[in-house]
């Protein structure tokens, strides 16, 4: 296969990529840097005119969690003094103080258990009850990315390869660390924090960064390959079932505008527009990733079966329908590094890619469209191609 010079351009736009991703590096070291800034606080500074806002933004102790623990009503305004609070509700600002303390202690192995004893108690928040830390799961999804690079650049990966790829990851991430962390929470919990401060800022854009940086090294290596529900609905989408239903494409647009609107939703929602629903996720409702931990909302079952359910015949439904990472990472699928690339030049147009692509998105890169549709780094398209005009690299053909 012949190579094309690049156009100064498009080094630069390689180069530029490359320097992103450094200084991506870098803002995860400052992160650590602001956790630990921030234990140089003392509990102390915590009196009657501080607020439950101000303990959030200070301390790093969501509000949700303050107002559980301290049974306090969910109308109480955030801003409202401790002093105006203690009597009626019962509580002391020794209470307070004890109570940050031991969840920024807590905090530092990331095993955030309900107070003590001697602390009023209140029902922790779902997400707070995980335990375990998030750096040797992020450690593992980062090593299985660089391993899929690999494979991807050498186009070495068949459809029984793949089912020998996707089973462990499965077992590990989903099975093992029980879906803990998800790249779904990484987004919801990440404008909980932003816009409600419903959990520590700083942890949880360390782990949105970690999953957004493995998406920019590689379009959605960590949908295709590493994310449980993603992982298992590929397992179920690969399997010799219906296979003349598979056939049957749902518009991009469609699925899209869908994802689009509940994410719209879910940020209405946050905001508090609605009264009673300020801090309530609308993805907590159908989340399939309760399937690996076994922690249900009435509805979830229901969810997951027809999600799973429809996996046999349609390609990723949570994904491409509801998953706002899917969302996140189709808009800056276009800025990754690696992904498919096209030789226009040795292209033959026998549009083979197209018909094997499940999501549609190889048509969309032979056109050349703005808005194509997502690309899961499957592999189907390399090996369809009849000369290799397709490749997954860092850089462009020439046209």
């Amino acid at each position: 296969m012949k190579y094309f010079d690049l156009q100064p351009l498009q080094v630069f736009k390689r180069k530029g990529l490359m320097i992103f991703l450094f200084f991506g590096v870098i803002s995860l070291f400052q992160t650590s840097f602001i956790l630990a800034s921030a234990e140089e606080k003392k509990i102390e500074d915590i009196r009657g005119s501080t607020s439950l806002e101000s303990i959030s933004k200070e301390w790093g102790v969501p509000v949700i969690y303050l107002r559980e623990s301290l049974k306090l009503p969910q109308d109480v305004p955030i801003n409202t003094a401790l002093k105006e609070l203690k009597d009626k509700y019962g509580f002391t600002i020794e209470d307070v103080r004890t109570l940050v303390a031991e969840y920024r202690a807590r905090g530092k192995s990331n095993q955030l258990s309900p107070p003590s004893p001697g602390i009023k108690k209140g029902i922790t928040h779902d997400a707070e009850k995980k335990k375990g830390n998030v750096e040797i799961p992020l450690a593992l999804y980062g090593l299985l990315c660089l391993a899929m690079l690999f494979l991807l650049r050498k186009n070495k990966i068949s459809h029984r390869l793949a089912i020998l790829i996707l089973l462990p990851s499965l077992l590990i991430f989903g099975v093992f660390f029980q879906a803990h962390p998800e790249p779904m929470r990484a987004v919801v919990q990440f404008f909980q924090s932003l816009i409600r401060g419903m959990y520590s800022l700083p942890s949880t854009l360390l782990v949105f960064l970690a999953f957004a940086l493995m998406t920019f090294l590689g379009v959605k290596l960590i949908c295709g390959w590493g994310c449980p529900v993603g992982t298992l609905q590929e397992i179920l989408y690969r399997l010799p079932l219906l296979s003349g239903s598979k056939k049957k494409k749902i518009p991009f647009w469609v699925s899209n505008s869908i994802r689009t609107i509940l994410f719209v939703f879910f940020l209405i929602l946050l905001s508090g527009l609605f009264l009673g629903w300020k801090e309530q996720s609308l993805y907590r409702y159908f989340n399939p990733f309760r399937l690996f931990d076994w922690n249900f909302r009435v509805t979830a079952p229901i969810f997951i079966i027809i999600i799973f359910g429809l996996a046999l015949i349609n390609y990723r439904p949570y994904c491409m329908f509801v998953c706002p990472f899917g969302l996140f990472s189709w808009l800056i699928q276009d800025f990754s590094i690696f992904k498919i690339r096209i030789n226009h030049n040795t292209c033959l147009e026998c549009g083979k890619c197209s018909r094997v692509c499940p999501s549609g998105a190889a048509q969309g890169i032979l056109e050349g469209k703005t808005f194509k549709a997502d690309c899961f780094s499957c592999a189907r398209c390399l090996n369809a191609c009849p000369n290799d005009s397709l490749t997954y690299r860092s850089f462009y053909y020439g046209r």
